[in-house]
């Protein structure tokens, strides 16, 4: 099959993860996430610019919405830079999704 030289500017993929509970046992958490896709060279001069700033700073300028993000009474959160920027204070997640933006921006090999 072949490839084209332009692929959408969007991308929606699902954020996978585990958080320890009080008892120390690892609970799991998924959510979708909608990403502009960056080129490779805007992406690198992001990454650069950012340099030191917070992983939440590059996520914030490059998410456009979710789903799947609950509040503690289990009701939907919509997505916004404030919410966001709430969720990335749970420590980790701020990477989680970074590497998985990462992974499914980008081309990846076939198995």
């Amino acid at each position: 099959m072949a490839i084209k030289i332009v692929v959408a500017n969007k991308v929606t993929f699902k954020v996978r993860g585990t958080i320890n509970g009080e008892d120390g046992r690892p609970e799991s958490f998924d959510f979708k996430i909608k990403c502009q896709r960056l080129e490779q060279d805007a992406f690198r001069d992001l990454l650069q610019e950012s340099n030191g700033q917070p992983i939440v700073d590059f996520l914030a300028s490059v998410t456009e919405d979710w789903d799947g993000v609950r509040d503690e009474d289990n009701k939907p959160v919509p997505y916004s830079e404030e919410a966001l920027r709430q969720l990335c204070r749970i420590q980790g997640v701020g990477h989680v999704i970074f590497a998985a933006y990462v992974n499914e921006a980008g081309a990846k090999p076939k198995n």
